[in-house]
């Protein structure tokens, strides 16, 4: 919580019940004036039982009936911090030592020297939203993709058309540091196609950020930020959730490393990592299952973990991912991770030498259960399904160039993910129909660009 004004404890009434509140902030990359700052020091001054985190029986005998009481306290239970850049964030001193704000490329989080200092307040980077949002927000000058400037240096400059300009866009590529990241999947065709190249990398970003913050967790880093979630206006940076209330895939790559259990692998050194068991208990009797795969459906490299056991709290790399050192590897593939009970590992393997390859999306059928519509797809096609997403329409006949059909806002269990073969997954969809609407469900992926009508 940030304060901007403050008023004999009024914010911290209002607030101080909220179940998300971490501690409090007197500003933003800023502290507040004196005699505002001094009257929150003083209001906001922890009780004894929480100054100490040993919480001893001694300490509590030794306080004061008064300094006992709760009553005598706006709050009591939360630190109070001056500034977001003192007192433990970033450098401590207020320094602008937060951020960076711009694209990256996704093995620099992962390295030691990508940020100096424990707790950054700050960080951000690219935020593009869906081509329909685009067109939804902005005219059709603004509809006009970036020009790809080649430099002499090698790398590239992208030239956006002044909207995007006006709208705070932050590009894919920041020449002398970082190639374009959309270039690496090809020439964008369209504000369509840019738009869908943007996502993946969106999604490439944030988990990269998330996962390489989590590796060094409690070790190096004590926490971070992520500067922001959601625009306030029809701005193109940072951001998990555009102005119209449509996620962007960064939302779900930040949610995928942001799993209280997670595997990864860490792009710096190549190693699997049994990352971010946030519990508080030990995991126990648990394996890895690796897999490589191509667009084909084969998968020329699969290891699974011998019996694994990972302390709360702690980041444990597990072995190193050598299908990139193998003898004629592909020069495109998807590593699958898996995190299993050691027994069920095993049930796998089995089932990968003796059973083919699932076949993938394209005919359904519906049916109702307890008030939900379930529609289940199974396909014609071999290979990997990849980053695949669902949207949901309002079901018209006609309608305009640029006219937005989305139904927003929409909560998915998951989106933009992809499936390799033999692997099933339950999505759900929650949304509010507009009276006098039919809704329409559709499913679009990499390699499936025309889309499929779910029901």
């Amino acid at each position: 919580m940030y304060f901007s004004c403050y008023v004999q404890g009024t914010p911290v009434k209002l607030l101080r019940n909220h179940p998300s509140l971490a501690l409090w902030v007197g500003g933003n990359e800023q502290v507040p004036p004196k005699d505002i700052n001094e009257a929150l020091k003083n209001d906001l001054k922890l009780h004894p039982y929480f100054e100490n985190s040993n919480g001893s029986s001694n300490l509590k005998n030794d306080i004061s009936p008064v300094l006992k009481d709760p009553s005598q306290y706006l709050d009591g239970t939360r630190v109070y911090i001056q500034g977001s850049m003192w007192d433990g964030f970033a450098n401590g001193k207020g320094d602008f030592t937060d951020g960076p704000y711009e694209i990256q490329n996704p093995e620099s989080f992962f390295k030691d020297d990508f940020y100096k200092y424990g707790f950054n307040p700050e960080v951000g980077s690219v935020g593009m939203p869906v081509a329909a949002t685009i067109r939804a927000t902005m005219p059709p000058e603004g509809w006009q993709i970036p020009i790809f400037k080649k430099l002499s240096s090698g790398f590239v400059e992208e030239v956006p058309n002044p909207i995007w300009q006006y709208h705070k866009y932050i590009p894919y590529s920041k020449p002398s540091k970082v190639h374009d990241q959309i270039l690496l999947y090809g020439t964008p065709k369209d504000l369509d196609d840019f738009c869908l190249k943007a996502q993946l990398v969106n999604y490439i970003q944030y988990r990269a950020l998330l996962e390489g913050w989590t590796s060094r967790m409690w070790s190096k880093y004590t926490g971070v930020l992520i500067w922001k979630n959601q625009n306030p206006w029809t701005g193109l940076r940072g951001q998990f959730y555009d102005h119209l209330h449509d996620q962007t895939a960064g939302f779900y790559g930040c949610r995928s490393a942001a799993e209280p259990i997670h595997v990864q692998l860490n792009l710096a050194t190549y190693f699997i990592e049994v990352v971010v068991n946030t519990t508080s208990d030990e995991l126990s009797d648990v394996a890895i299952e690796v897999s490589v795969w191509d667009l084909e459906g084969t998968c020329p490299y699969y290891k699974v973990s011998e019996k694994l056991s990972v302390p709360s709290k702690r980041t444990v790399p597990i072995f190193e991912m050598k299908y990139p050192k193998s003898k004629n590897p592909k020069p495109v593939y998807f590593l699958l991770l898996k995190l299993a009970s050691l027994e069920p590992a095993h049930r796998r393997i089995e089932e990968k030498q003796e059973g083919g390859l699932i076949q993938r999306i394209f005919s359904h059928f519906s049916w109702e259960t307890n008030g939900l519509r379930v529609s289940e797809i199974n396909g014609t096609e071999d290979g990997v399904a990849f980053f695949l997403h669902f949207s949901v329409h309002a079901s018209k006949m006609n309608h305009k160039e640029g006219e937005d059909t989305r139904i927003l806002p929409v909560h998915y269990s998951d989106n933009y993910f992809s499936l390799a073969p033999g692997e099933e997954m339950p999505i759900t969809l929650s949304f509010e129909v507009p009276p006098g609407v039919s809704p329409r469900v559709t499913l679009h992926g990499w390699n499936y660009h025309s889309g499929h009508t779910i029901m």
